[in-house]
This record gives structure tokens, C-alpha cells and sequence, in this order.
């Protein structure tokens, strides 16, 4: 098991801090790596804002991840 897999079975809310520029497609397209290979998560808002303030003005999305674990997402 991955160290993301643990932090997913034991977090019921993890975050994904961008910046607003990217939140229109964020919000049309969903969360997609692009050229990386995976998403970024945080555990906590803190961590997750100061993602998003890196690239601008940051924005929020809070993931229900314990929810999609147990969905088989």
C-alpha cells in the first residue's frame, strides 16, 4: 500500500489549493493531473491555500475522499 492509499483510508476531507486562474477549468473539467501524474492533495486548508497562493490568488476544493473510498473511486 502507498503512503496515499493509508492518508485516504484515514481522511474523510483532503484539499486541492490552485490558484483562481485555473478554477474555471478546475470547474469545468474536473481535477486532472495534466502533464504530471497525479493531483495534489493536502490534509489540511492551511497547506492547501499556501499551494494556491504560489501561482495567484488561491482557491479551496475540499475532496470527500473518505466517501470515494468507500464508493471505489
Amino acid at each position: 500500500m502507498t503512503r496515499a492509499s493509508v492518508l485516504l483510508l484515514f481522511t474523510e476531507i483532503l484539499y486541492h489549493g490552485t490558484a483562481t486562474k485555473y478554477e474555471e477549468a478546475i470547474d469545468h473539467e474536473g481535477l486532472m493531473p495534466k502533464s504530471r501524474l497525479y493531483v495534489h492533495l493536502s490534509g489540511d486548508e492551511e497547506t492547501a491555500r499556501k499551494v494556491g497562493m504560489r501561482h495567484g490568488k488561491p482557491v479551496l476544493y475540499r475532496i470527500r475522499s473518505g466517501e470515494m473510498h468507500r464508493d471505489g473511486s
